[in-house]
């Protein structure tokens, strides 16, 4: 982990009781760490090293019955995506993900947290992607589904 870098960081145990994350970012980037809750004598590994300019946020979610990493991001520009993919460290280039939630540049959205994965949807409120359009701020609900969002 580079310290040098690190203006925050948050050690983190999700709701799934599946992993501890280690996160640490900058203004204009992130890395996060975990581990495995049922290997607490093992060492923490890294999801993507940190990118210059590139956030991204993970949480663990299970989609078509698959254990998965949702991965939101904003290596396509200022405004983030969300994406998955199999357990495991994330690709190097995050167009290797499938796309759930795609950036556009024609709204501006912001990293707030992790994404939750509750009950078969994606919330993207209060924790997730938030848009704005028209100075007015959006949120959404996605249902997750094995073929997609």
């Amino acid at each position: 982990m580079n310290r040098t870098s690190v203006s925050g960081w948050g050690l983190v145990r999700i709701a799934w009781k599946k992993f501890l994350y280690i996160e640490s970012g900058s203004k204009l980037s992130s890395e996060i760490w975990v581990l495995e809750c049922d290997n607490p004598t093992g060492e923490f590994r890294c999801l993507r090293t940190r990118e210059a300019e590139v956030e991204y946020d993970v949480t663990y979610a299970e989609v078509g019955g698959e254990p998965r990493w949702l991965v939101l991001h904003n290596a396509h520009g200022p405004n983030f995506e969300l994406g998955e993919c199999p357990l495991g460290p994330l690709p190097d280039d995050l167009d290797d993900l499938r796309v759930l939630v795609p950036h556009r540049d024609t709204r501006s959205s912001e990293c707030r947290g992790c994404v939750g994965a509750v009950l078969g949807a994606v919330i993207s409120a209060g924790g997730g992607v938030e848009t704005r359009g028209d100075a007015a701020r959006r949120a959404g609900v996605h249902r997750v589904q094995g073929t997609g969002v």
